[in-house]
């Protein structure tokens, strides 16, 4: 039995580009496996200083992640949590709700376990925990949500997968004070496997939201034991864990759900076959206006459904060139988010891996191919010593390019007893976007940035409504890290409120804007990052455009509407 390398690799080359993908890496890296601490920041002439700042206590946020971790090293604690940026009470101020994890093996009476916890945003800066009274004290091992208006009565449902039982949370409403009611059995979405992460979209576009779960894979406490490196205890990989397919749940409009999983082609075997899964991304990669699905995979390669338009799905993640790391070898993914960094108007990918493993940059050629650019756009071997988790192609100095965050921690927290390459506590990382490359300036990021720990989800979204992306990260065993953006800039911003006829969040709507001679695109996601759900607003850095001539929203059921002269430093709600 293989213990102590969590992540194993095929290490078979697929293909002659991935051969020569080997050889680039290594002449990059030079092999390199220390640790790389404090890089010098290095900036563009016309960069902004970046300047994220930590006020969770200021904010009056307490809440404080468990994993449970007893010393037993069970599989289930290495997810650890997710965390939701959800204005649930529809004020226009982004409200957060909190994951929490629960001693292991779960208690039969769950009250025992730590609640997750939901935060109402004052919109003065501070918080108030609102859990008991809304109604959302799930109790368990809570690790992803996703929202979204599944009833479409105009507020957001949440549902929360994890290990043990998974919730459905529906929104109770205005008349009832936006208090929520669990109602996972009586829609037929209670799927008791090992789950991670979980979005809302409307896959065959009949106005009614369905949902998707990653599931990971089959835990038997009674034999589970830890695995050992040099005499350190630690968790055994994955692949000495039998995995389980993904569940897709199709909305029948009446408030219920029916698994479609096996007939829509997401749990077929031998192929897809079940995999590992964690992070996802809904977005239309083809730009044929139906929704396609991307697949973070642990220890494996990943999925890339393409929508077939007839209620079904086709794996071609191989074929596209999106399945596996540039050596060709499966890698541990875990975080995605999608955006068009090179402003092409096709959706890039961007996919986070464990330990000596490049993160991906895959850029969308068109006609469904995509090369891993991760070297040639200036990551280089930055990724190599971190385990990254949370990400976001985001515009954090409202420059109209996009910039990369990645929440970073190591799961083994004995990893400096046995391996000097990496460490448990890490600093997240953030990339600025410049000429289609990206260059680290973690180092000149703000005192928020300077903090080691082990991170895990990242949500983001414009907290507290100044025009510029803030970040929450969930910090497994710790605090979280309400990272404001208080980055000095005179760069103007666009936020844009979708409001579809069918479903009120328009989940799956594109907006293409154009100003000062470029067109940014994005679109309206549920889920993301790692097991998070981000803002559902759209946020266009405009540099210094003081309106955007042109906006075109492309409706999730295929209609297009044309807004022109949006002035800019303001949100905007748009109707179908």
């Amino acid at each position: 039995m293989l213990t102590g390398n969590r992540h194993q690799q095929s290490g078979s080359v697929r293909t002659f580009k991935a051969s020569l993908a080997v050889l680039l890496l290594l002449s990059t890296t030079g092999c390199k496996e220390e640790a790389h601490k404090d890089r010098p920041v290095v900036r563009g002439k016309d960069a902004s200083p970046a300047r994220f700042l930590e006020k969770s206590a200021a904010a009056g946020i307490t809440f404080q992640h468990t994993d449970g971790s007893t010393g037993e090293y069970y599989i289930v604690e290495t997810l650890a949590s997710g965390v939701g940026l959800i204005d649930f009470n529809n004020d226009g101020h982004l409200d957060i709700y909190f994951l929490n994890g629960c001693p292991l093996p779960p208690p039969e009476d769950l009250a025992s376990c730590p609640p997750n916890a939901l935060y109402r945003n004052r919109g003065d800066g501070t918080f108030e925990d609102v859990t008991r009274q809304k109604g959302l004290e799930a109790r368990g091992f809570s690790i992803g949500c996703g929202a979204g208006d599944y009833d479409s009565d105009g507020d957001l449902d949440i549902y929360v997968a994890g290990f043990g039982r998974n919730y459905l949370y529906r929104n109770n409403g205005a008349k009832e004070g936006f208090s929520f009611t669990e109602v996972t059995s009586e829609a037929g979405v209670d799927d008791p496997r090992f789950s991670a992460g979980a979005c809302f979209l409307d896959y065959d576009r009949d106005g009614h939201l369905d949902l998707y779960v990653s599931n990971y894979c089959e835990v038997d406490f009674a034999s589970s034991k830890p695995c050992f490196n040099n005499n350190a205890p630690g968790y055994c990989a994955p692949g000495q864990y039998t995995p389980v397919h993904d569940s897709l749940f199709r909305n029948n409009g009446d408030g219920t759900f029916e698994d479609v999983s096996r007939r829509a082609g997401i749990a077929r075997d031998p192929e897809p076959g079940p995999k590992w899964g964690m992070g996802i991304a809904v977005c239309d990669f083809n730009n044929d206006g139906w929704p396609d699905i991307y697949l973070a995979n642990d220890v494996s390669d990943n999925f890339l459904f393409e929508n077939q338009k007839d209620g079904t799905f086709k794996n071609i993640a191989t074929e596209a060139m999106a399945a596996v790391g540039l050596d060709g070898a499966e890698q541990g993914s875990m975080g995605v988010d999608a955006g068009d960094f090179d402003g092409d108007g096709s959706f890039d990918l961007i996919v986070t891996n464990y330990h000596k493993q490049l993160n991906a940059l895959y850029h969308n050629e068109g006609k469904f191919g995509f090369s891993d650019q991760a070297l040639s756009r200036g990551m280089g071997d930055s990724t190599l010593p971190m385990v990254g988790w949370g990400t976001r192609l985001l515009d954090y100095d409202n420059d109209g390019q996009l910039d990369l965050f990645v929440a970073n921690g190591h799961l083994e927290d004995q990893i400096d007893r046995y391996d000097q390459s990496s460490e448990y506590r890490q600093r997240n990382q953030l990339y600025r976007g410049e000429n289609k490359r990206f260059t680290e300036i973690t180092n000149g990021g703000g005192s928020g940035l300077r903090e080691k720990l082990s991170s895990r989800g990242a949500a983001f979204g414009d907290i507290d409504n100044d025009g510029d992306i803030d970040i929450v990260v969930c910090n497994s065993r710790e605090r979280p890290s309400l990272l404001i953006n208080e980055t000095p800039n005179k760069n103007t911003w666009l936020s844009l409120k979708l409001k579809g006829k069918k479903d009120p969040y328009a989940l799956g709507a594109r907006a293409s804007v154009t100003a000062a001679g470029r067109t940014q695109v994005a679109e309206v996601r549920s889920g993301g990052s790692y097991v998070c759900q981000n803002d559902l607003r759209l946020h266009f850095g405009l540099a210094g455009s003081k309106k955007a001539e042109k906006v075109i929203i492309r409706w999730p059921g295929g209609n297009s509407s044309t807004f022109e002269n949006l002035e800019a430093n303001r949100e905007h709600l748009l109707k179908e």
